[in-house]
């Protein structure tokens, strides 16, 4: 039996650092790199900080095969790497809950529409790729002496010590991603749209609809490409 306790959601702290270049608009060909330190706050042991530190290698190259300027089709292959210090995706005391693997590599094929006219945008968006995923053997209760004092008060067996084996994993992951936006008058705009994405164990589709308000009037096309409003959850 694992010594647990109740213990309120831990605050996860992020700090990046992005540097990204790109070339030639028409044939974009961009590469950047990302290091970030994320950090759990376990509030009831009052334990120090635990930092995960991660980087992030990605490149991208992407055809503009037709360009208007109300219309638009891409396509284009991506190659990313992560590497995570630590594995922390767990839910036992002193894991952070959150996708870490030690070392991800994928690739895909993403392919893009868009078009554009004085009432309409419109954005259609599909993509095709394969992930690999490894992370080695680690503790199964990271913060072994946060949990030996709770032991120190209550007299049961525990797994303490446990070891999680080693993970492997890869895969094919799909996506299609449709949005639109309509006028309404010069100073409203009515957008939505959906991302049904799917692979093995990760699938977070969803929907939207929203109104955008212009504050100076708008009497030209309508953006291309549409640009929706960004969930909080996706805010970095």
């Amino acid at each position: 039996m694992a010594a647990q306790q109740p213990q309120p959601d831990p605050l996860l702290r992020r700090d990046a650092a992005r540097l990204v270049a790109q070339h030639d608009p028409q044939r974009a060909l961009s590469l950047y790199a990302a290091a970030m330190a994320d950090a759990q706050l376990l509030d009831p042991a009052a334990v120090s900080p635990r930092d995960d530190r991660a980087m992030t290698l990605a490149s991208r190259e992407q055809d503009g095969d037709e360009e208007k300027a109300d219309e638009r089709v891409r396509v284009g292959v991506t190659l990313m790497h992560w590497r995570h210090d630590k594995d922390l995706g767990g839910y036992s005391l002193g894991q952070g809950g959150y996708y870490s693997p030690q070392r991800y590599t994928s690739v895909g094929v993403p392919v893009s529409y868009a078009w554009r006219n004085y009432d309409w945008s419109l954005l259609l968006e599909g993509s095709v790729g394969w992930s690999q995923a490894h992370s080695g053997s680690s503790r199964l209760y990271p913060d072994a002496h946060v949990n030996h004092k709770v032991l120190a008060q209550h007299s049961v067996d525990s797994n303490l010590d446990a070891i999680s084996d080693a993970s492997n994993s890869s895969g094919l992951g799909y996506r299609l991603r449709g949005l639109f936006e309509r006028r309404l008058s010069d100073h409203w705009v009515m957008g939505g749209g959906f991302d049904w994405q799917h692979s093995d164990d990760y699938a977070p589709s969803h929907g939207m609809l929203y109104l955008r308000y212009l504050f100076e009037p708008w009497r030209c096309n309508l953006a291309l490409p549409v640009t929706p409003l960004e969930p909080y959850s996706d805010w970095r």
